[in-house]
């Protein structure tokens, strides 16, 4: 499980092992297409609530 955060370069990840060798793979992909400029609708930001 990966997300980025509001903060610019920050995700979390959550998981074991297992999951973060098997995943990290998916993840890279989806950090190397924000870097090249695509769109990465499956983790856009969350809206910020906290602000009202």
């Amino acid at each position: 499980m990966c997300k980025p955060t509001q903060q610019p370069n920050l995700w979390f990840h959550g998981g074991n092992l297992h999951q973060s060798r098997h995943y990290g793979l998916y993840l890279a992909l989806q950090l190397k297409a924000r870097f090249e400029g695509l769109a990465t609708p499956v983790f856009d930001l969350a809206p910020v609530h906290h602000l009202r």
